[in-house]
């Protein structure tokens, strides 16, 4: 091998080299220019507000190191238990101001703003990596002019603030699916509200559809909860859809591969569809279009139904097992679909 050959190598290896370096300087360049422009920004920003004490005994932020870790409670992800279902929300008591708090004096406001602010920079450490990669997603994703800069910022902003104000879930009641409480079979497999979120209905293995009433499961005192409402299917049910349109029709598919619409108030079936040859496991009406619903099944193929008609209108084929259907939230013609 040649000494020349070995020299041009390693010529084109520094070069490449150097165009990778550069290129990150460039885009480093970019980032630190968006980063003083924000800055200036928030600075004018923050005039318009009292300012804190330099004093403060809240901790400066520090970004994390690689190694950080965080540990979450695995009782946030027991949602469902034997057919139990719990109703949570996010709890921001923390966010709460104390009794007669005016916010006129700082001399007043000072304690609850460290205990608030020290909280959340606690979260923006353990997160940070992933809230800088969705802050220069959101402000480098186009070039732009002054106004469109202020409105991904305050996208941004919006963003933080939610995802530092809340802490923890707490539960407003709980409901049981099961019919038998020992019964060992209770899988809720589908949760959907109503068109305007006055209902709810739960569905799942042991075949019943329970529609309650949300406003009376959370204010009632006490811990049983009955259903408004009962339907019964012959099978096993793998999804729940309600109408956005049409408040009482509520949609739902079973593991004999039927599609049945229902009057979520009567409890009367209104069409029953039985063209889907094995288990059904996603149904889904369209948002656009309050007659158009589809549904995915085993049989590998996704079928359009129309609430007017007694057949499907059409029929998609796929190369494997269908588990889930969607429309889009702002198109009648675009639909996604899940294979295994």
């Amino acid at each position: 091998e040649s000494h020349a050959a070995q020299l041009q190598i390693l010529m084109e290896f520094l070069k490449v080299a150097r165009r990778n370096k550069r290129e990150q300087l460039e885009q480093i360049q970019k980032e630190l220019s968006v980063l003083e422009e924000d800055i200036k920004r928030v600075e004018e920003m923050s005039g318009l507000y009292s300012p804190v004490s330099e004093d403060s005994t809240v901790p400066q932020f520090e970004a994390p190191s690689p190694s950080h870790s965080l540990e979450f409670s695995s009782d946030m992800h027991r949602i469902f238990v034997n057919g139990i279902l719990i109703i949570s929300i996010i709890d921001s008591t923390e966010y709460s101001q104390p009794p007669g708090f005016s916010g006129s004096s700082q001399t007043k406001k000072q304690p609850w703003y460290n205990s608030t602010l020290a909280s959340r920079r606690k979260r923006l450490t353990a997160h940070f990596e992933d809230l800088e990669q969705c802050y220069f997603s959101t402000r480098m994703s186009r070039i732009s002019d002054d106004s469109r800069t202020a409105s991904q910022l305050d996208e941004f902003q919006e963003c933080l603030s939610k995802f530092t104000r809340y802490n923890s879930v707490r539960p407003l009641a709980t409901l049981s699916y099961a019919s038998d409480l020992y019964n060992g079979s209770s899988i809720v497999s589908s949760i959907e509200f109503d068109r305007d979120c006055d209902y709810f209905a739960i569905a799942g293995v042991t075949k019943k559809i329970k529609v309650y009433e949300y406003d009376t499961v959370i204010q009632d005192a006490v811990d049983i909860h009955y259903p408004e409402n009962e339907m019964t299917c012959n099978s096993k049910i793998s999804c729940i859809s309600w109408s956005s349109y049409h408040k009482n029709l509520l949609a739902s598919s079973d593991y004999e591969g039927t599609v049945i619409l229902w009057d979520g108030f009567t409890g009367q079936r209104s069409k029953v569809y039985q063209e889907h040859e094995k288990r059904c496991w996603s149904v889904d009406f369209n948002l656009m279009d309050p007659k158009l619903l589809a549904s995915g099944s085993d049989d590998a193929k996704v079928k359009l139904w129309s609430t007017n008609l007694d057949n499907s209108v059409a029929s998609i084929e796929a190369k494997a097992n269908v588990c889930c259907v969607k429309f889009s939230p702002s198109s009648r013609y675009h639909l996604a679909f899940g294979c295994a």
